[in-house]
């Protein structure tokens, strides 16, 4: 079972998600892909171990320095270490680390697609790799996944629904030099629904969550969404 669920900042997805996720195979691994940059996501990923505790997730943390040290979750924790560590800039492999770790069966949950982009897209000092080549080893981490768990919910999310014009304006795109980061941000936003469109695509269940409420767009039963 592959399982999509997106919606809007603060929807409800998370929980959802996590829900979902709980009621597919055990045993159950919480696949991280945000790393701990400044206080705001410092902040997120504790309130997500907060979530998550007492419920039986071994958690492996992809990115960033503090990765296994989750209190909250216990026993199966880890982070990238040396199986998983890539060169500068191109993060780990995911499948290298998950048979290290003995990391596979049951269900995955990972979250989330937003954070996964934009750690393959941009190097810890700020520089783009190829837009291309970012979103294929964001592909091929989320294909690492599928090949190693029996259920997989993946957690995506709406950045630029409403369209890139309202991030970067046209006018302001046309001065824009090319190292101007509203650039980078557009890149980044269309570079994030190709994405999700694929992973949409191969999903049996594609849920949009809105108010903690979710609406089938694929799969599930109609009835409950409503």
């Amino acid at each position: 079972m592959r399982v999509l669920v997106t919606g809007a900042a603060s929807s409800g997805k998370s929980a959802w998600a996590e829900a979902r996720a709980m009621g597919l195979a055990a045993p159950r691994t919480y696949v991280a892909t945000m790393a701990p940059a400044g206080r705001e996501a410092a902040a997120r990923i504790r309130r997500h171990r907060e979530l998550r505790r007492g419920k039986g997730f071994r958690t492996v943390e992809l990115f960033g320095a503090d990765a296994g040290s989750d209190p909250a979750v216990g026993p199966g924790n880890a982070g990238p270490g040396a199986a998983g560590a890539g060169a500068a800039g191109t993060g780990p492999d995911v499948g290298a680390l998950l048979d290290s770790l003995g990391l596979r069966g049951g269900c995955a949950l990972v979250e989330d697609l937003g954070n996964l982009l934009a750690n393959r897209l941009f190097s810890p000092d700020g520089a783009e790799v190829a837009p291309v080549l970012a979103l294929e080893r964001a592909e091929g981490d989320l294909e690492a996944v599928y090949a190693r768990f029996d259920d997989v919910v993946v957690v995506g999310c709406e950045v630029g629904c409403e369209g890139v014009d309202c991030l970067v304006p046209g006018a302001a795109r046309v001065l824009a030099g090319p190292g101007d980061p509203r650039l980078a941000t557009e890149r980044y936003v269309r570079l994030l629904g190709t994405l999700a469109c694929r992973v949409a695509r191969g999903s049996d269940e594609v849920v949009e969550v809105v108010a903690s409420r979710p609406n089938y767009l694929r799969g599930g039963d109609a009835l409950v969404a409503r």
